[in-house]
């Protein structure tokens, strides 16, 4: 008797050119993100579009997949900010493998989901990131810099979430690449001699 413990599975052509027509689109919007967040239209109540872009891609793919995505997502956000180089990647990896496994195990993937792990994820990761640039080194007025920059930034994110989940379930129901899983029971049986 042999156990599987990684299951092993292949793909069409046709499938593959689904899952890379998929990632293409979802490092498209990617793109389109950036372009429009750093653009500042929106000044003070500007989104950080890539949190719910992250968290929706999470919700719909598998860890590894979601996780390296959230990453790239990550290292845009910092570009865009301004902040050190990786500290937003450092923050959507664990959080976009936390939301998959949770899309994966314990929810369903809806709307209301996608809105309340999102909300989370800009929770932690303003309270993070505001306590590291501010907080720790105790500037003056720190208060302010909340309520006038951090507050409406994060806040405006959650409410352009929807548009974000919706775009991905396009996507993913657009692009749909089903696997199939390698049989191996005609293989254990020759061996066993039955």
């Amino acid at each position: 008797m042999k156990f599987n413990i990684i299951s092993v599975t292949h793909l069409s052509r046709k499938q593959k050119a689904k899952v890379l027509a998929k990632w293409s689109l979802y490092s498209l919007s990617l793109l389109v993100v950036f372009m429009l967040m750093t653009s500042g239209a929106l000044g003070d109540w500007q989104p950080f579009t890539m949190i719910p872009l992250a968290v929706a891609v999470a919700m719909r793919e598998g860890e590894l997949n979601s996780s390296v995505f959230a990453a790239v997502c990550g290292l845009f956000l910092d570009i865009a900010t301004g902040n050190i180089f990786g500290f937003s990647a450092l923050l959507l990896l664990p959080s976009a493998m936390g939301t998959a496994l949770i899309a994966r195990n314990l929810i369903k993937v809806n709307l209301f989901n996608h809105l309340w792990l999102t909300t989370l994820v800009c929770a932690v990761m303003c309270f993070i990131e505001f306590f590291f640039e501010y907080m720790i080194w105790d500037y003056d007025g720190y208060a302010i810099i909340f309520k006038q920059f951090y507050l409406p930034s994060y806040v405006s994110t959650i409410i352009v979430a929807p548009v974000f989940f919706i775009l991905i379930k396009y996507i993913f129901d657009a692009m749909p690449a089903k696997e199939a899983a390698v049989d191996n029971s005609e293989s254990d049986e020759k061996e066993e001699g039955v």
